[in-house]
């Protein structure tokens, strides 16, 4: 993906506009491109198109906010363990067979 020149200026400045609870609950992403440009041009389109309310509602379906594009505070990203890109198998995975299975809790933050 390709990453504009700007964009970790604009959302840092979005990030310190809000007051520190919004700042701590806010997960922020942007538009994006993709390079090759027609490599997944349809869902490039789609989430490139969300409004605000799409974005909420889809996230119960899709992800809406591309990896790549994230940013959160400090203070957030440490709260939610950092960033795991795949857990470690446990040890009793690997000897059943079951390496690329984990159970996961999802946690909502009170409101």
């Amino acid at each position: 993906d390709v990453m504009h020149p700007t964009r970790i200026v604009e959302q840092v400045t979005y990030m310190l506009s809000l007051d520190q609870n919004d700042c701590d609950r806010t997960l922020l992403g942007c538009k994006f491109v993709r390079e090759p440009e027609d490599s997944t041009w349809h869902y490039t389109q789609w989430a490139n198109g969300l409004s605000d309310e799409r974005l909420h509602l889809e996230q119960f379906r899709e992800i809406t906010i591309l990896q790549p594009t994230w940013m959160m505070s400090r203070k957030r990203f440490e709260e939610l363990g950092g960033y795991i890109e795949a857990p470690p198998p446990q040890n009793n995975d690997v000897e059943n067979g079951a390496g690329c299975q984990h159970d996961y809790q999802q946690q909502q933050q009170p409101t």
